[in-house]
């Protein structure tokens, strides 16, 4: 689907477990640079509410939310700096620092479990009331759809990290990975 379906998507989600839109044409695991924009310009213009994109990979914004601190709003061009023609240029946001960190972490759900891993300096912003994740497969042991109904035999070892997603939709950004590049 393109970024304006999954936009539309989002905002005739009414079910009150988590849609998840997954952008395979941005995916580093791809080779694609994960700062592809046009899903975050849809879903900012056009999608639902209460939206998390997860992992956008951008330097330079990252640099500057360092200098500032937790609450503070700032001008913001996200995204789309890598190859602009492909993904999206990155729009002009309002945003408001969430949390800091230096990007250490370890993996805590069914992929790569107590695997220890670091990003570098990140940092969460919240652009508005807008899950879409760069990726096509590895994020779906975590997210794969909600059955209250269904027996979680094979998430066992991972009871509390059980599925919660209703929905998961594939969404073609148009970055480097996306199937209509014709590379």
């Amino acid at each position: 689907m393109t970024p304006a379906e999954a936009a539309q998507l989002s905002y005739a989600h009414e079910n009150t477990v988590a849609l998840v839109l997954a952008d395979l044409s941005d995916s580093p695991g791809d080779g694609a640079y994960g700062d592809a924009a046009d899903v975050l310009s849809a879903l900012m213009s056009d999608g639902g509410e209460n939206i998390l994109l997860g992992a956008l990979y951008d330097p330079v914004a990252v640099a500057m939310v360092a200098q500032a601190r937790v609450g503070a709003s700032l001008e913001l061009s996200l995204g789309g700096h890598s190859v602009p023609e492909y993904g999206g240029a990155p729009p002009v946001v309002t945003a408001q620092v969430r949390a800091l960190s230096d990007g250490n972490f370890i993996c805590d759900g069914p992929m790569w479990n107590r695997v220890v891993h670091s990003f570098g300096a990140a940092v969460i912003l919240q652009v508005s009331d807008v899950i879409s994740l760069k990726s096509f497969k590895h994020f779906r042991s975590s997210y794969a759809p909600y059955a209250p109904y269904a027996p979680y035999a094979p998430y066992a070892p991972y009871a509390p990290y059980a599925p919660y997603a209703a929905r998961i939709a594939l969404v073609d950004g148009g970055g480097l990975a996306s199937p209509r590049s014709g590379a």
